[in-house]
């Protein structure tokens, strides 16, 4: 999952420098999921441990994601930018990470990846917003779909839509 977050890091960084929204909004949906999915593997909750209580209380991921959005200082760079920058040094560290793990390192690598990807997943709230993205949710799951179809067992199985068996 780290090698994931680390491709959509590469690609969300060059999509912001050539300012091609469209495929930073792609980017930034998958980035999510694979950060959903990443803190599944650690049977952890994304909002539990990521989120403050005030965050918590945000009515929606629209209003969540501005929330957040509006608790960075920009200064002045491109805020496309410097977000994308973040998402590039979060997956930095979690490389790092897996690579002290290869080393036998000693290193509390679940305290680590759970920290970036709570990181991360602030981060690309906050990048979707930049991009005007309001319909996280909506795009998550059309996307999450769209994978789904390329199952062979789709149509017997169910699907992130209608549910499954």
């Amino acid at each position: 999952m780290t090698l994931h977050l680390s491709k959509y890091g590469s690609k969300i960084i060059r999509a912001a420098f050539s300012e091609d929204s469209e495929t930073l909004k792609k980017i930034a949906i998958d980035a999510l999921i694979i950060v959903f999915s990443s803190a599944n593997i650690f049977n952890a909750i994304i909002p539990k441990f990521a989120l403050s209580e005030d965050e918590l209380n945000e009515d929606s991921i629209a209003s969540l994601a501005q929330k957040i959005f509006n608790n960075y200082e920009f200064k002045s760079i491109d805020p496309k930018v410097f977000l994308a920058l973040n998402i590039s040094d979060c997956t930095g560290k979690m490389c790092k990470t897996v690579e002290s793990l290869d080393h036998l390192e000693i290193v509390n690598y679940r305290e680590c990846i759970l920290d970036n990807l709570s990181t991360l997943f602030s981060t690309l709230l906050a990048l979707c917003y930049s991009l005007g993205e309001m319909d996280i949710a909506d795009h998550i799951k059309n996307r999450l779909y769209a994978v789904e179809q390329k199952n062979p067992y789709f149509k017997r199985l169910g699907n992130y839509q209608t549910g499954y068996l």
